[in-house]
This record gives C-alpha cells, sequence and structure tokens, in this order.
C-alpha cells in the first residue's frame, strides 16, 4: 500500500502524508525510490546518516536537504559527488580537499573556477579538469600552460588551439588532434624550412 503511494507521488509523498515524515522505515522506503523526498522527511530524519545515505545513492542532489553536518563528512560528500550531488552543497574545509574536488572534477569542471589557489596548481588536479573544459588553459599558471601531456589532453576535448601557448601552437601531436575534428589548418613552410600552420 504505502509502496504504491510512494510510486505514485514520487519525491513528494512525504510532503503528501506528513504523518511518514518520521518513520524511519517509511522515509528509507521513500528516499530509496526518489531521494528528493528527503526534503520533506522530519529534521530527525535529515540528520539521520542511514536515511542521507540512501536518498543521496539515489540522488546526489539530495545532500541539499541533508543535516549541514553531513556537508563535512567526507564519506558521505564523495557519495554523493559520485551520483551527480553538488559542489556547492560541500563544507569549505571539504572544498579545498584534494580527494574531493579531483572526483567532483569528473562530472563538473565549474569547481575549477572556485576551488584554492593551491589547488589550481597542482598538475593532478589540471590534468582532470582539462579533460572535461580545455578552455581552463587560459586561466593556468605559465609553468601548467606550456605543459604538452596538459595541452594534448585539453585540445582533446576543446578541438582547438585558441588556447594552446604559442611555443605549443606548432607541435604537431597537438595540431593534429585539433586538425582531425575541425580541419581548421593547414601546414606553411617558413623560409627556414620549418613547418608552421596556420588557420583556413
Amino acid at each position: 500500500m504505502i509502496r504504491n503511494q510512494i510510486e505514485y507521488w514520487g519525491e513528494l509523498f512525504l510532503k503528501k502524508f506528513p504523518e511518514y515524515n518520521n518513520n524511519i522505515e517509511v522515509v528509507l522506503e521513500a528516499v530509496k525510490y526518489d531521494g528528493m523526498s528527503l526534503q520533506y522527511a522530519s529534521k530527525k530524519m535529515k540528520a539521520n546518516k542511514k536515511a542521507v545515505l540512501e536518498a543521496i545513492k539515489e540522488n546526489g542532489w539530495a545532500l541539499k536537504y541533508a543535516n549541514k553536518k553531513f556537508g563535512d563528512n567526507k564519506n558521505i560528500v564523495l557519495e554523493a559527488i559520485k551520483h551527480g550531488g553538488s559542489f556547492k552543497h560541500v563544507s569549505k574545509e571539504l572544498q579545498n580537499d584534494r580527494e574531493v574536488v579531483l572526483e567532483a572534477l569528473k562530472t563538473d569542471s565549474s569547481i575549477f573556477y572556485y576551488i584554492s589557489h593551491e589547488l589550481r596548481n597542482d598538475r593532478t588536479i589540471v590534468l582532470e579538469a582539462v579533460k572535461s573544459n580545455g578552455k581552463l588553459l587560459e586561466f593556468l599558471p605559465r609553468e601548467l600552460w606550456i605543459d604538452k601531456e596538459i595541452t594534448l589532453e585539453a585540445v582533446k576535448q576543446f578541438r582547438s588551439l585558441k588556447y594552446v601557448c604559442p611555443e605549443l601552437k606548432n607541435d604537431l601531436d597537438i595540431v593534429l588532434i585539433a586538425e582531425k575534428r575541425w580541419n581548421l589548418l593547414k601546414p606553411r613552410i617558413n623560409k627556414l624550412g620549418q613547418i608552421n600552420f596556420i588557420f583556413l
């Protein structure tokens, strides 16, 4: 009976039937079906680790409605992010945790703009970030901007030489990746017999 109602009302079940919002068994059933049901659970249930964990496993965004203490819980936060949760619901301390940031970058490269200066200069983090947003090249410090591996990953994603540093714009490996997608380049031999590439 209750299961049928949960399936019918979805995330609104606990709002429609508030008499169940403090019942752990019913709340668990509701959040397993739709994690966003957590928003209509009681304060006690929003602070219940088991209920919160089940909710974020179904929908990482449910962390938004959990007790704020869970934004400081690294395991909960990592689970939420793995299931599509938003980085903004994470505590300030964990927003600068290397493991959390690396996990978050897999699904949302825009967080790169908000992490600490130290992490934005971390090569591993930069490498992960450019895999999903090649445009980030233009915001990198020079020592990372001229890094060929980072540039290759960025160009694979963005398929353009627009943000590539001058030293690498004529690198054959990088140029070929950009040219494969757009056919925007053609070779030109300069007076020294060197091959340069120009935009068509």
